[in-house]
């Protein structure tokens, strides 16, 4: 019994060695069996990718050799001729042609909400219709549309907040005259807002320039403020339409310490 007992445990466990070797081998097959797959997929993706380039490098030499230009004949050697110059393509298009000072002031209508770019358009209208000779018809026509425009764009600038920029073409439109007594009017107090607003923002700066210890500045600030509101009297307007900013920059010389009056007869 014991010889038996012996052999069967001798065939149990060369039989429990054989099923090790085999679980043994069959992970390692599937270690090595699937990475062999992959290397084999990636060579072969590899060698389409590089076919697809050689592919797409021939089809575009071909069609660079079908675009490319034709070398011209050479000429004979006994008559040699310089080589042609050939005008950039910019040069063969047409100049452009200039707009006309009613074509400036369509443009100028159609640009009502850009002020800004509307008073560079004005600009280049103004200089056109004072080339022209006075008192023809058509000139006097397109200045009176002209002056329309100056008032619209000069209010416009100061509804936009920018006084600045207002000032120049609401000072034409106060000095001169043509215009109806509504867009007059309505300029006038464009003007006076805009001078308003302009103579707060000076006075202040001038005010900042006095604490930091420049005074000789800060008067000179003022005194720039004072002719420029000289400068609108003069142009049309009146001391009452002014007189918010005419106090403002008479607290200001009173402020920097200098008996001056902005206005000749006003204390």
């Amino acid at each position: 019994m014991d010889a038996m007992t012996i052999a069967r445990e001798e065939v149990v466990l060369l039989a429990l060695v054989l099923l090790a070797g085999g679980l043994l081998c069959y992970g390692m097959l599937e270690v090595v069996w699937p990475r062999a797959r992959r290397e084999k997929y990636a060579r072969r993706a590899e060698r389409a990718q590089r076919l697809q380039r050689l592919r797409a490098q021939r089809r575009l030499r071909a069609a660079r050799r079908r675009v490319a230009p034709r070398a011209p004949a050479a000429p004979p050697a006994s008559s040699p001729s310089p080589p042609a110059v050939v005008p950039p393509l910019r040069a063969l298009e047409p100049p452009a042609k200039p707009m006309s000072a009613e074509e400036l002031l369509e443009q100028i209508g159609y640009l009502a909400g850009f002020p800004l770019r509307a008073l560079v358009l004005l600009r280049r209208a103004d200089a056109l219709v004072d080339a022209m000779p006075a008192g023809e018809v058509y000139a006097e026509a397109l200045r009176l549309r002209l002056g329309m425009a100056r008032a619209a764009i000069g209010c416009a600038l100061v509804d936009a907040g920018l006084a600045e920029p207002a000032l120049t073409p609401l000072t034409q439109v106060v000095s001169g005259n043509g215009l109806p007594a509504a867009e007059l009017q309505r300029a006038r107090a464009a003007l006076s807002g805009a001078l308003a607003k302009i103579t707060d923002e000076r006075a202040q700066a001038a005010r900042r320039v006095a604490q930091e210890g420049n005074a000789a500045s800060a008067l000179t600030h003022a005194d720039r403020l004072a002719a420029l509101l000289r400068g609108a009297i003069d142009s049309g307007l009146t001391e009452t339409e002014l007189a918010a900013p005419l106090a403002t920059a008479q607290r200001l010389f009173v402020h920097l310490g200098v008996r001056r009056l902005v206005v000749k007869g006003r204390r």
